[in-house]
């Protein structure tokens, strides 16, 4: 009996995901595409050497459904007068169609002195930003103003450095004395978005409040929590450190972002269907606040009673041993459309399906005896209509890609037969259950 339960325990541990897989599936239609422009602080990161550093249009559509798609096109050092001049409005517009959205957030460059990128707030910033209106309405678009994030800046006079934006290592100079008031840095050019949203009746997202109410709120040490403030030695794309007070962390970019989408949901109530919010967001690509959906697991507060954490694993192939331990509880992780969970620990291992199993077999299973064995190719948690009906119980579906014994149904499928199975994990007694009685 002990062998027969330390099997179970490591089947459970190692194959199955003890709390709610969830899955949305929708229905094949259009997608409308936000496309995103702007400087730094929106942009799409390198993530060589472990980088940090992401902008909060990078981790953006980990905050809405699939029903919308991000196309980030914000790139680093560029103001609204370089961006055109560029070519890379041009690039934009030209995929715009009716019904599309485009978030507009420059501020930050214009104020640069250099002729290739300044602009004047009132006159030339302005002018720009009713270009990007104009030519996005004329494709049908809907075209959405932002001004610019806060610098954190608690230094008064202004230190000309975080004006400029500065990177720089720990120690590299003597810092001055932060005092407990966060100072602005953009002046006027916080005013043209909104002047201009104003004028041409377009929907404005006051950006420079919300994050302004959040780094004062935090103060001068907690705050900088949200920027790219990296220790000596710990990341080995800045094996000096870096200090910086304009570009946003992954914390800080994801938090300003869940900010901001309520912004969005409260100013256009057609987008506020899609907005979502998870708790953590696993994605291969950076968007997210781990990698790996392990990470997630390991993240979750221990013993989190009365609440339910909710991962959002984003699309893409996970090649990795899932272990939930027992202090990790009320677990939802929700995956897009497509999401597999791999894992080839089973790979030629061979176990005996009982006749309730055999049932759920894609296969002519009339062929199947009773006790068929079957050597495991691999196993995939594929993500498919995935729900629980009780808070204590869990459905997940999965896939495993399998070699049947059987000579008839071997020549027919040879080698390619998917064993699909709906498992019921009851917590109380941690057995796996076909037909669990509170799925009928």
């Amino acid at each position: 009996m002990n062998q027969q339960n330390k099997i179970m325990k490591n089947r459970l541990l190692l194959l199955f995901i003890v709390f709610i897989l969830f899955s949305a599936f929708r229905a094949d239609k259009p997608v409308l595409t936000i496309f995103t422009i702007g400087d730094s602080t929106m942009a799409n990161k390198n993530l060589y050497g472990g980088n940090p550093e992401r902008g909060w249009c990078m981790v953006l559509p980990g905050f809405f459904s699939e029903d919308i798609r991000v196309d980030n096109h914000a790139a680093n050092g560029r103001s609204s007068k370089s961006f055109i001049s560029e070519g890379r409005w041009a690039k934009v517009i030209s995929q715009v169609k009716k019904g599309d959205y485009v978030f507009i957030q420059f501020g930050h460059n214009d104020e640069k002195a250099d002729s290739a990128r300044h602009t004047d707030p009132g006159t030339t910033f302005d002018d720009n930003l009713r270009r990007f209106v104009n030519e996005t309405r004329v494709k049908g678009g809907i075209p959405v103003l932002f001004n610019s994030i806060v610098r954190r800046n608690f230094v008064q006079p202004e230190d000309a450095s975080i004006a400029t934006d500065a990177r720089r290592a720990p120690g590299e100079q003597e810092l001055p004395k932060e005092v407990n008031v966060l100072y602005d840095t953009h002046g006027a050019y916080l005013d043209s978005p909104r002047n201009v949203a104003k004028e041409m009746g377009v929907a404005f997202i006051d950006m420079n409040k919300i994050t302004h109410d959040l780094v004062q709120g935090l103060g001068p040490a907690e705050s900088k929590k949200l920027f790219m403030f990296v220790e000596p030695e710990k990341v080995p794309a800045f094996p000096k450190g870096r200090e910086d007070n304009t570009h946003l962390n992954v914390y800080g970019a994801r938090t300003i972002a869940g900010l901001t989408v309520d912004a969005i949901a409260k100013e256009i109530p057609e987008l506020a269907k899609y907005v979502r919010h998870y708790d953590y967001v696993v994605a291969q690509d950076g968007t997210g606040d781990f990698f790996t959906v392990q990470e997630a697991i390991n993240a979750v507060p221990d013993f989190r009673k009365n609440v339910r954490t909710t991962i959002l694993v984003r699309k893409g192939t996970y090649k990795e041993k899932i272990i939930i331990p027992e202090s990790k509880i009320n677990i939802s992780l929700i995956g897009e459309d497509g999401v597999v969970l791999t894992n080839d620990d089973f790979a030629n291992k061979k176990v005996v399906l009982i006749s309730d199993e055999a049932h759920h077999l894609n296969a002519d299973t009339k062929k199947m005896s009773k006790d068929e064995e079957v050597s495991y190719k691999s196993w995939e948690y594929t993500v498919h209509r995935i729900f629980c009906a009780n808070r204590d119980n869990v459905l997940l579906e999965f896939t495993a890609t399998c070699d049947i014994k059987n000579p008839l149904i071997k020549a027919e499928y040879e080698n390619k037969i998917i064993l699909s199975k709906r498992i019921c994990l009851c917590k109380c007694c941690r057995r796996s259950e076909i037909n669990c009685s509170i799925f009928q």
